[in-house]
């Protein structure tokens, strides 16, 4: 339930697009295989059977039989044209139901280091380089059938690629437990392409040749990505996205979006738009449970994307105010009998003996999961908001995925031209809000401005948090990490439209979605990198890390395929040609605060290889592969403090899996200072200093306040020096 309260192709000499990088910068892993038969313990819950001294995950097998888990041990890139090693160990496997015949299939495309050409080695030990690491696997193909449907995770190289040959896989977001990596899920569109759903993205659940299809799924992993387990849903309408995100204790919260025609207006098709939420007590559940259905406020609004995040606790104070009220608030500590505080427990030890607080608890009972969408009034003059568009949010804690909460109208943050991705520090969520015409939020707010917010789901309000100066175009991505950093990257596309010759991605760093480091920074120029003519571009992912602070981002560009297409072999087996047209681009990057240009770089090569059984879907129907969103997910490893994230990438209907590892900031890092502080309390007056016994009032105000200011001045002093040590020591 829910409340409602409170003229060329694609360039195929990739040289050329590594030397226009390079001059715009100035800075700075394929084999034939045959179909491996299907684990017997797939048949239950996609776990292969192990080698001898192997354990399932492709961890080591201890000599008492337990695992020692070992975090996605690198494998070195196989080169284009290799085959599987002769002579390699074949695997036991128990007999399972016939499957249908599979042609050869392609392994993903190697990456393509865009700075290798300007001293690349050394750019990367210089700048820490970017290693994509997949399991540790044999190199056959896992094939799961259910009934007559298969996916197949082709793993001769890495990124692993995973298919499924009935449906196409897109727009995907990753997740993975934070107590096990080896549980893992990525969620995505799925069905069939279709010119009939409300955008070229949408996917049909019209009947294929194994019957009706579904719109969406989750993929779900108990072997770090080696095997997957398709779990489709979904036949309330056509597919437009789906998203996911796992809590602190491993449970999946996943979202669904769909389109229904509801009319025709002057020969138009008016689509409504609503999503459902569902949970999973872990990967192994194998089902969805249904949360709740939230629909749009008023019928033919339009809902492009929602997006899940979650939040933890507040744990850190953020004024004065809040300050003064934790201290006066006493936890429940007394007998309801006679008034005596009871006894402590060992685990109340060292905290305050009167009951007081004094600050805040963090408690992965109390989190919670929110949804975040962008809303467009079908209607402006009719709309019930009073807006013409608007970012709205529904909102459970876990545990409780049945119980959720809509954001009171009065709360709606906008009118907003477009919306970034929601991110989560201190108990609440943080959005960005391209300003439009009618926004009232602040005095002479200019259309196009980029105003960030929050939304508290504890309190049902939202406040808005600043202005991000200088900022300029659309499709906002928002990024935080640990400590409050925040980055906010949006994509401008340059001439006039529908094509366009260049896209420009700008970056503007801050911290608590209050403060900014001065004025955006147009990172990347993207002229001429793919295509003489652009359709669409935008960043698909980011990940902010702690400590090094690196920040990692994806992006994808779709070229005009007007001006070519690929060859199209009648019999859907052979891949496409490097050398012909292909709609899509994508690129990793990777950058720091305090540098100005990527310092790594690298072409995803996606279309290379299409879904071996879609290979038709060509021209006017790419549409159905234009991402909206990647997914990218970081684990720490719990022994070494190494981090992996878990990257997952739409390619042409098919999805990419892997993890980075090697996440230094290498032989010249670049760690700016510590983010100010949220909140200093005023410091104790110490006894010395208190005004004497039966002094005059006004004296010891008097007293007090100089006392305080001298305190101020030397804490100043001293907090300025330990800052000039420390740049110092740097």
């Amino acid at each position: 339930m829910v409340h409602r309260g409170r003229p060329d192709a694609r360039f195929s000499g990739r040289a050329v697009a590594s030397l226009i990088l390079l001059s715009l910068l100035a800075a700075n892993v394929a084999a034939g295989l045959s179909v491996a038969d299907v684990d017997a313990a797939h048949a239950a819950h996609g776990v292969g059977l192990p080698e001898p001294g192997r354990a399932a995950t492709g961890g080591t097998l201890r000599a008492d039989g337990t695992e020692r888990f070992e975090a996605i041990p690198p494998r070195a890139p196989a080169a284009a044209g290799d085959a599987p090693a002769p002579g390699a160990p074949a695997r036991a496997h128990a007999p399972m139901d016939a499957a249908p015949a599979i042609p050869r299939l392609e392994p993903a495309a190697p990456w393509l280091n865009l700075l290798a050409g300007d001293g690349g080695d050394a750019a990367q030990d210089e700048h820490g380089a970017i290693q994509f690491v997949c399991p540790e696997s044999d190199g056959t193909d896992f094939v799961s059938t259910d009934g007559l449907a298969q996916t197949v995770v082709v793993r001769a190289n890495c990124p692993f690629r995973v298919i499924d040959d009935q449906d196409l896989l897109g727009s995907p977001q990753v997740a993975v437990d934070p107590d096990d990596p080896n549980k893992l899920a990525f969620f995505s569109l799925h069905g069939s392409a279709t010119d009939q759903g409300a955008t070229e993205r949408s996917r049909s659940t019209a009947s294929g040749t194994l019957g009706a299809r579904q719109s969406h799924t989750t993929f779900t992993s108990v072997t770090q990505g080696m095997q997957w387990q398709d779990n489709p849903h979904g036949r309330e309408g056509y597919g437009e996205m789906a998203d996911g995100i796992m809590d602190r204790s491993g449970r999946i919260y996943s979202t669904y979006l769909f389109s229904s025609p509801i009319g025709v207006v002057d020969d138009e098709t008016v689509f409504d738009f609503h999503f459902q939420l569902y949970h999973d007590n872990d990967v192994t559940d194998g089902m969805s449970h249904f949360g709740t259905k939230v629909r749009n406020r008023d019928a033919g609004n339009a809902i492009e994307e929602v997006n899940l995040v979650l939040v933890t606790p507040r744990t850190q104070i953020e004024s004065q105010q809040e300050y003064e009220a934790l201290q006066n608030r006493t936890e429940e500590r007394a007998d309801p009998f006679n008034g005596t505080a009871a006894p402590a427990s060992d685990d109340q030890v060292g905290q305050r003996a009167d009951g007081r607080p004094g600050n805040y608890t963090d408690d992965p009972r109390q989190d919670v999961v929110v949804a975040v969408w962008h809303e467009r009034a079908y209607d402006h003059r009719n709309s019930t908001t009073g807006k013409s568009s608007w970012i709205d949010a529904v909102w459970t804690r876990v545990g409780n995925e049945t119980d959720w909460h809509h954001l009171d109208q009065s709360q709606l943050i906008g009118p907003c031209r477009d919306a970034s991705d929601p991110a989560a520090f201190n108990g609440r969520v943080y959005v960005a809000c391209v300003v439009d015409a009618g926004y009232t939020a602040r005095a002479g707010a200019t259309i196009g401005e980029i105003d960030v917010w929050a939304i508290d789901p504890i309190t049902g309000e939202t406040e808005r948090m600043s202005t991000v100066p200088g900022m300029e175009g659309g499709r906002p991505r928002l990024a935080m990490n640990a400590d409050g950093r925040m980055v906010l990257a949006t994509t401008k596309l340059l001439g006039e439209g529908p094509s366009h010759d260049a896209a420009m991605t700008f970056l503007s760093w801050g911290w608590y979605g209050s403060r900014w480091d001065g004025t955006p920074v147009p990172v990347i120029d993207f002229a001429g990198l793919w295509y003489e003519e652009i359709l669409e571009a935008r960043v698909t992912a980011m990940e902010l890390m702690d400590g090094t602070h690196s920040l990692f981002l994806s992006y994808s560009e779709r070229g005009n395929n007007t001006l070519g297409s690929p060859t199209v072999d009648p019999n859907g087996n052979e891949p496409v040609s490097p050398n012909d047209f292909i709609e899509y681009g994508k690129l990793l990057t990777k950058f720091q605060h305090c540098r100005a240009n990527a310092l790594l770089l690298y072409d995803l090569q996606v279309g290379q290889v299409r879904h071996p059984f879609q290979e038709g879907i060509v021209n006017n129907q790419t549409g159905a592969f234009d991402d909206l969103q990647d997914g990218m997910a970081t684990w720490i490893h719990p022994d070494t403090g190494e981090p992996f994230v878990y990257f997952v990438y739409g390619d042409h209907g098919v999805v990419q899996y892997g993890a980075f590892s090697g996440l230094s900031s290498g032989s010249s890092p670049c760690i700016p200072g510590p983010v100010p502080p949220l909140f200093s309390p005023p410091p104790p007056i110490p006894a010395s200093l208190a005004p004497p016994v039966g002094a005059p009032l006004g004296l010891s105000m008097a007293a007090g306040l100089a006392s305080t200011a001298a305190l101020t001045l030397l804490v100043r002093r001293k907090r300025a020096s330990i800052v000039a040590l420390a740049t110092k020591a740097k």
